[in-house]
């Protein structure tokens, strides 16, 4: 059997069709390990055929693989889960899969694939067949996992009528799948959100949020406000859009009586655990920078996400870059208590998205705005390092590697396409533009990056 090749201490995939000449072997696509029947899961052990590297070095990167996989991988997605990347793909109708492994209906409606790769040797830990059509790394009792989302129909038995069921699961690093929720598609949406499961019933204009045990633990409502409408697993009033859960918190919006702002609501935060208050906009710390409450526009502050155990909210300014644009602070807090601990860069335009690097000191946060401009903070001490001036192309973060941030910068006069670029983390300095043919690198777990496309997968450890 084919081994798997390996070198150096820390690991990013690269999968691309300009790398075709730096690969050998079969081609076709890898077969999972183990052979497991459909709705199964097949244990560690069988290693897939590798591919050669011989590309040219990629900023932040070692320069060879610690481990890659031989075929067409264009269409595989990959998932960061810790120490661990998971593969999901759709085995190819036109390929052959040969021996124990192969997939019983590739292609057409049969099971997608999911492997558990261990991102330091690239060893299958586990593969799980399983029907995939949506899968997004998220957090289950504080540890990464991959949320799986499918639909479950039962056919009519000639008198009853088709059921159709919507499934979320959760898979850890390992593979093992550590949660798993079905209701019925007429009667409910629902959603998964930090482990919690947030859904709506038809009729009723509000979300539940429940633990895996169906325990109700909390409700979000609309107040009866005219303006708001329930879209699991968000509230939205107007124009402001407000997640349910975060971390252990619930979120319920209130209207601030007498602020001069359009409908302005405060932030009021429930422990889920407890079912107890845990804080309020109206009294908590704020950032220098946020609106008073006389003042507020929508929501206060919008929850975003949680990083290293704080809160990392966004909070409402009156200063913005443009017409109809949010201005917004961002600022982490304790999520137990509200308090202030690093207040963080004003972004004109809002919060838009977010990367950040494994050692969670540092992140690149890109505004809302159509074109939109990218900065980079310390999140220890809020210090911003570098924020792209308006006659820059904006560049959207994909990926970290090591000290090296990959984007996409905008298109240039009269083309329409995004190029990919290299910058330095702490500097904004470009590491190298001359990145055509090379596909998007993203994260494969803590230390490793994945870049895959026609001709290979390639696993490559960040520069020490």
């Amino acid at each position: 059997m084919s081994s798997i090749r390996r070198g150096g201490r820390r690991l990013l995939i690269v999968l691309t069709a300009g790398f075709a000449a730096a690969c050998t072997g079969d081609h076709a696509p890898v077969p999972v390990a183990g052979g497991a029947s459909a709705g199964e899961s097949s244990p560690a052990g069988t290693s897939s055929p590798a591919a050669r590297y011989d590309g040219p070095e990629l900023p932040g990167l070692a320069r060879q693989p610690a481990w890659s996989l031989a075929g067409d991988h264009a269409g595989w997605k990959i998932f960061a889960l810790g120490d661990a990347a998971a593969l999901v793909y759709r085995p190819d109708a036109s390929s052959t899969p040969t021996g124990p492994s192969s997939v019983d209906k590739p292609g057409g409606d049969g099971p997608d694939v999911i492997e558990f790769r261990d991102s330091k040797s690239g060893e299958v830990r586990k593969s799980v067949r399983t029907t995939v059509k949506e899968a997004r790394q998220g957090i289950y009792n504080g540890k990464p996992v991959l949320y799986v989302y499918y639909q479950k129909v039962t056919p009519s038995d000639g008198l009853s009528a088709e059921k159709r069921t919507d499934v979320r699961e959760a898979y850890d690093a390992n593979g093992t799948k550590v949660m798993s929720v079905a209701k019925p598609v007429d009667e409910q949406t629902f959603a998964v959100a930090d482990g919690w499961v947030v859904s709506s019933k038809k009729g009723d204009p509000a979300l539940t949020i429940s633990d895996v045990q169906d325990k109700v633990r909390h409700r979000v409502d609309c107040g009866g406000d005219s303006l708001c409408a329930v879209q699991t697993p968000y509230v939205v009033f107007g124009s402001t859009k407000l997640p349910a859960v975060v971390g252990n918190l619930g979120f319920q919006a209130q209207p601030i009586v007498g602020s001069s702002g359009v409908h302005a609501l405060r932030v009021v935060a429930t422990n889920l655990e407890t079912g107890q208050q845990a804080w309020s906009t109206a009294t908590m710390d704020k950032p220098s920078g946020a609106a008073a409450e006389t003042k507020v526009t929508g929501a206060h502050a919008t929850p975003i996400r949680m990083i290293g155990g704080k809160l990392l909210l966004a909070w409402y300014t009156e200063r913005s870059d443009g017409f109809g644009e949010r201005g917004e602070i961002l600022a982490l807090h304790d999520p137990a208590t509200g308090k202030l601990l690093i207040t963080g860069p004003e972004l004109g335009n809002g919060y838009g998205s977010m990367v950040i690097d494994d050692g969670e000191q540092t992140a690149v946060v890109t505004d809302a705005a159509h074109d939109a401009r990218s900065l980079a903070w310390e999140l220890g001490t809020g210090r911003t390092l570098w924020r792209q001036e308006k006659s820059e192309r904006g560049l959207q973060p994909q990926v970290i590697a090591g000290d090296v941030l990959y984007g996409l910068v905008e298109p240039q006069p009269g083309t329409s396409t995004r190029s990919l670029i290299a910058v330095d983390l702490k500097t904004k300095t470009v590491r190298e533009n001359n990145l055509k043919g090379t596909p998007v690198p993203v994260s494969a777990g803590k230390g490793y990056v994945a870049v895959s496309g026609p001709s290979g997968l390639f696993a490559f450890p960040t520069a020490s």
